[in-house]
């Protein structure tokens, strides 16, 4: 049941482009309006503009009947891949770059002293050897895309019913494939260092916004996750908000569920702190770097507050659930949806968290396949909360 109310891409009604038009209209209007009022509208509108792009190309992506959407569409998702190139990079830099000089002095580099200015060129250096991986990862999706391979790499991974001339499936495969391993090669060329940890050491925490800033860019991050998740489910053009739902597989628990799904949940913990244990003994072996475990409240300090764990567990559950295993996994199959999930954290996790977020993710799409996604929503829910609250306590 769990996947059987996915699978159903050859039998969509007759798309309702007027209802299309109205949630476009709502979104660039909640945009517009947010992003001219200061305070908290205007941070929630913010946290809005990181999913335009996505949005943008879902839609071009529901106009694919016509030739020129298709092209625009993959126009745009090269534009897209280019972006989260340049972000790799940019961490890269970022880390390796000496400590000062990620202000407004890292820009003017003739204000810089010879000292400055040559550690600065030395930075630059170093990244010779990223650009030329980048720039290989983005060719190897180039030919990827333009070649019958895709779909054969999407079948072995798992995928399902992919449609060889389905622009949203080869670009889902290509994505899933090309940005994941953008996201780790910072992470790989910088020996197994969290490039966001390294990244912490270097700016003023302050900058980071206090409690209130934080609960906002999470929920906001959730908020905009649903909108996005919907949207690319084809609501409102071609489903209704029910269907839509259940095409993301949010649908009831039954009550006997419960016991199982609690269960999962404590297990889900134990093995958590099994793998911690065990990842540390092998990476002290190999003298590999291991994942800073206090990146979390680091990089959102709310998280060390009992409200604040809640709120970021819930956000964390919903928005990713709903976006791997919800949205990918039925249609690219739990292997290709779990790689972009744990790649997703390789900027603050070392390889070792990787590891560990990857089995974590696996058991999470069991629980998706077993019963649907708001079950799985739940033990991610509930695992991370366990933790946070765990990590107070000083475990």
């Amino acid at each position: 049941m769990a996947q059987a109310e996915l699978l159903q891409p050859l039998a969509l009604p007759q798309p309702r482009w007027s209802r299309g038009v109205v949630a476009a209209a709502a979104m660039v209007m909640a945009l517009a309006v947010g992003l001219s009022i200061d305070g908290q509208v205007g941070r929630f509108a913010a946290t809005g503009l990181v999913f335009v792009p996505l949005i943008l190309l879902t839609g071009l992506l529901q106009l694919r009947r016509w030739k020129t959407a298709r092209v625009l569409s993959w126009i745009w998702f090269w534009f897209m891949v280019v972006g989260v190139a340049l972000t790799a990079l940019g961490m890269v830099l970022a880390t390796i770059a000496p400590t000062g000089m990620l202000g407004s002095t890292a820009i003017a580099g003739s204000r810089l002293d010879p000292t400055a200015r040559a550690q600065l060129q030395e930075a630059i250096r170093g990244l010779i050897a990223p650009t030329l991986a980048v720039l290989g990862i983005v060719l190897a999706g180039i030919v990827l895309a333009a070649t019958p391979l895709w779909p054969t790499v999407a079948r072995i991974l798992g995928a399902r019913d992919i449609d060889q001339a389905h622009p949203a499936h080869a670009q889902g495969t290509v994505g899933l494939l090309v940005g994941s391993a953008l996201a780790i090669t910072p992470l790989v060329l910088l020996g197994g260092r969290a490039p966001l940890v390294d990244l912490l050491n270097k700016i003023d925490p302050s900058s980071i916004g206090g409690m209130l800033e934080q609960v906002i860019d999470q929920s906001s991050s959730a908020a905009w996750t649903i909108v996005f998740a919907l949207w690319a489910s084809a609501w409102p053009v071609r489903l209704s908000f029910r269907e839509a739902l259940a095409r993301l597989g949010v649908t009831k628990l039954a009550r006997h569920d419960a016991l199982p799904l609690i269960a999962i949940t404590a297990l889900l913990v134990a093995l958590g702190f099994a793998l911690d244990s065990l990842s540390h003994a092998i990476w002290g072996v190999l003298g590999w770097p291991s994942t800073d475990a206090s990146v979390i409240t680091r990089l959102i300090s709310v998280a060390a507050t009992p409200l604040g764990a809640v709120i970021i567990a819930l956000c964390a559950g919903v928005s990713e659930e709903l976006l791997f295993r919800g949205l990918l996994q039925p249609r690219f199959g739990w292997l290709l949806a779990n790689i972009g999930f744990a790649a997703m954290h390789a900027f603050q996790y070392g390889l070792d968290g990787l590891v560990a977020v990857f089995i974590v993710g696996g058991v999470l799409a069991f629980v998706r396949q077993r019963w649907n996604t708001s079950a799985s929503i739940g033990v991610h829910v509930g695992y991370d909360m366990i933790l946070l609250f765990l990590a107070q306590l000083g475990f």
